[in-house]
């Protein structure tokens, strides 16, 4: 399995990542700033949380790819949609006007669902690679985090819950660090083989590097 990682220094190298489901399937998460798909077919954008920097580049794609489902845990749902600006101008440092009238969710991810639940397809190849890929819910640094887990290829997208050394802010509006202590201590359960692809800075590296 290849995941490609687009950096966006505008936001302290935000990463944009494309991860082939197979030969000719990908999925996108957080768009923010520009990546390529090589051709192939997205089959859904996929948002750890709603913030700013990590939509970016939503609208843009929504334009060219109208029917590509876009899935949001249900309590970072304001962060997008008609509503959007309401709460990007709550964590917005630059204008919040160019993150306003976002598209809408298509779907919600929930704790335990995996991808297939959430993506409809009649190809059976592709159904199984979403199958494989395990929504959790990381609360801490917005409500609605979530971390994306794929236990057969050791790898953890982990938003911006966990980066490399560090963690997510919880100083934002609706943040909480009990919460992100919760899932911190939650995802340093998990097997340190695991490969981590974070919102931001360094991935692809081990969490057994990562924990302090």
């Amino acid at each position: 399995m290849e995941i490609k990682v687009f950096a966006t220094r505008h936001f302290d190298y935000q990463n944009t990542l494309v991860v082939n489901l197979d030969e000719e399937n990908v999925f996108i998460v957080d768009p923010s700033g520009e990546f390529s798909l090589d051709g192939k077919n997205p089959v859904a954008v996929i948002l750890t949380h709603g913030h700013y920097d990590h939509v970016e580049a939503l609208k843009p794609f929504h334009k060219n790819y109208p029917d590509v489902p876009i899935l949001i845990h249900k309590e970072d749902a304001k962060y997008i949609g008609k509503d959007s600006f309401e709460a990007q101008q709550h964590i917005c440092f630059d204008d919040a006007n160019d993150f306003a009238n976002l598209p809408e969710a298509t779907g919600f991810l929930s704790e335990g669902q995996t991808l297939y639940d959430v993506i409809p397809s009649k190809n059976e190849r592709l159904n199984n690679a979403l199958a494989l890929w395990k929504v959790l819910h990381t609360p801490g640094h917005s409500p609605g985090s979530i971390c994306l887990l794929n236990e057969k290829e050791r790898v953890l997208i982990s938003g911006d819950t966990l980066f490399f050394h560090s963690y997510g802010r919880t100083d934002f509006f609706d943040g909480s660090m009990s919460e992100m202590t919760k899932s911190l201590r939650r995802l340093y359960n998990l097997d340190g083989d695991l490969k981590v692809y974070p919102g931001h800075g360094t991935y692809g590296y081990l969490l057994a590097e990562d924990q302090y």
